[in-house]
């Protein structure tokens, strides 16, 4: 069976462990991939399959929402969670 391969998108490094972390305890069969960037994101997205993406929704250059949309062009049955900081 293949693992299921989670996407974490975000640009500051402390979240990023922090979901890193809180995934890894669901035990074997989840594969990792971290990127600080949404170009780098894409870049990682377009050389294997992803079967979630967690991303900040507000990146520099190619932003969330914007990776959400390419991501889903490569791989149509991928789920998305967006992250925001923001309070509003």
């Amino acid at each position: 069976m293949n693992p299921t391969r989670l996407l974490i998108v975000e640009n500051q490094h402390e979240i990023t462990r922090l979901l890193q972390s809180k995934l890894k305890e669901m035990g074997e069969g989840v594969e990792l991939l971290q990127a600080p960037s949404g170009e780098e994101g894409y870049l990682l997205g377009s050389f294997s399959p992803v079967d979630l993406l967690i991303t900040e929704y507000q990146l520099p250059g190619i932003d969330g929402i914007e990776l959400m949309h390419r991501m889903r062009r490569l791989h149509p049955s991928a789920r998305v969670i967006l992250l925001s900081r923001q309070s509003d």
